[in-house]
């Protein structure tokens, strides 16, 4: 079964977001998601498609290489694909911090929006 994860991402000036990444075969794919997971619900929020991380940021903690901070890991779980097309992605995550079915709605432009029904 496939994995996610979710990392705080804190930043050199202190800001931070959090980074939702989706195992995808060999790569994770990742959203910037700007509230906590324990915000996360029915209302959407709107997230930013960045770059394919590496499969290692599954079990990563620590600095971010040039200077650009460090990551905690903040839920790992499983998941469970249901749907995934160039404009929406659905899934079911499984973790003790987080669990339901995950919506991501593309918009425009790298933007989307990040629903979770627990």
């Amino acid at each position: 079964m496939a994995e996610f994860v979710i990392l705080k991402h804190i930043l050199p000036d202190q800001s931070y977001h959090w980074d939702l990444m989706l195992e995808m075969e060999e790569k994770l794919a990742t959203w910037q998601v700007p509230q906590e997971p324990s915000q996360w619900s029915s209302e959407p929020i709107l997230s930013e498609r960045i770059f394919d991380h590496r499969k290692k940021y599954l079990d990563y903690e620590g600095p971010i290489n040039e200077n650009r901070g460090h990551v905690i890991q903040v839920a790992k779980g499983n998941l469970e694909l249901i749907e995934k097309t160039d404009q929406l992605w659905r899934c079911n995550l499984m973790s003790e911090l987080i669990s339901g079915e995950l919506l991501l709605k593309w918009i425009k432009h790298g933007q989307w929006q990040l629903t979770i029904n627990s």
